[in-house]
């Protein structure tokens, strides 16, 4: 059976982390917070799996070494 992954937008992840926008993106840089993914060719949808921002705030989520 193939679970469902929830995405979430940019909005609800400022949210969750209390950061601005250039701050979001330098900890995806540090490989200090889970990557994004694109949703289409051009990266107009830009979303994050909710599960991975959980695991983040509880202290649960380390970067893969393929993002490493």
């Amino acid at each position: 059976m193939t679970t469902l992954r929830k995405a979430i937008r940019r909005p609800r992840v400022l949210e969750a982390t209390g950061w601005s926008v250039p701050t979001l993106y330098r900890k995806m840089k540090e490989h200090a917070f889970p990557q994004s993914q694109r949703l289409d060719p051009n990266g107009q949808a830009v979303v994050w799996w909710e599960d991975e921002v959980a695991a983040w705030q509880r202290g649960e989520w380390k970067a893969t070494e393929a993002a490493v």
